[in-house]
């Protein structure tokens, strides 16, 4: 985590800003009423062993390793950077081709392991983002998955919602108020933006209507 981050979490005592979870931007935007904002993205992955499909019985065992991604972008008023400040997490959902994938031999009477094959995951790297030097309330976050390029954008708006839209894929559904899916084995819909209702007061805001989706109650 690099040492303005850290600094953000001594002042701010939150528990959000952790060590050691990486950072690919921290930066000074501004929402489109022309209001300075501090925003920083954090990248977590959380890898879980499940159980194949197309497992059948033993001597033989299917398995992936399926790992949730997760994106959150945060938000701060410079003015009053207080702990309470509005994040918004983008999950991805990678592609199930580039899942690790093990295929387990066991003996017929012990169960004893006998051979093992695994395929390996698409390694995800992740490089610095920058804000567009001609809109700042917009930034890019380049990544490479297994030698593919993918682009997240991140547009601020005046909500103080910072939204992550990879440029490819397709929203699947909205989570909660703060925590949306996107897919990004899915076909582009014609309208993929996840957008919200601006907010007011210290409510966060509600994610509006996308076709196709309806936000969570």
């Amino acid at each position: 985590m690099p040492p303005p981050l850290l600094a953000l979490h001594a002042a701010l005592h939150d528990s959000v800003i952790r060590p050691g979870i990486p950072a690919p931007i921290l930066h000074a935007m501004k929402r489109p009423d022309g209001r300075p904002r501090l925003v920083f993205v954090t990248f977590e992955a959380f890898p879980n062993l499940v159980r194949r499909p197309d497992d059948g019985d033993a001597p033989t065992g299917r398995y992936a390793v399926l790992t949730r991604r997760e994106f959150t972008a945060h938000v701060l008023d410079p003015a009053n950077p207080i702990p309470s400040h509005l994040a918004t997490t983008a999950v991805i959902v990678d592609n199930p081709n580039d899942d690790v994938r093990i295929v387990a031999q066991f003996g017929p009477t012990n169960n004893a392991l006998v051979d093992i094959d695994i395929k390996p995951a698409a390694p995800w790297r992740i490089f610095a983002g920058q804000v567009d030097p001609a809109d700042p309330t917009r930034l890019t976050i380049p990544c490479d998955i297994a030698g593919r390029p993918l682009i997240i954008d991140g547009r601020l708006d005046d909500g103080d919602r910072l939204l992550l839209i990879p440029r490819a894929g397709r929203l699947a559904a909205w989570r909660s108020g703060t925590v949306y899916e996107w897919d990004l084995s899915a076909t582009p819909a014609a309208t993929t933006m996840p957008t919200t209702t601006r907010r007011t007061g210290t409510t966060p805001d509600r994610p509006a209507t996308t076709p196709g989706l309806a936000p969570d109650p």
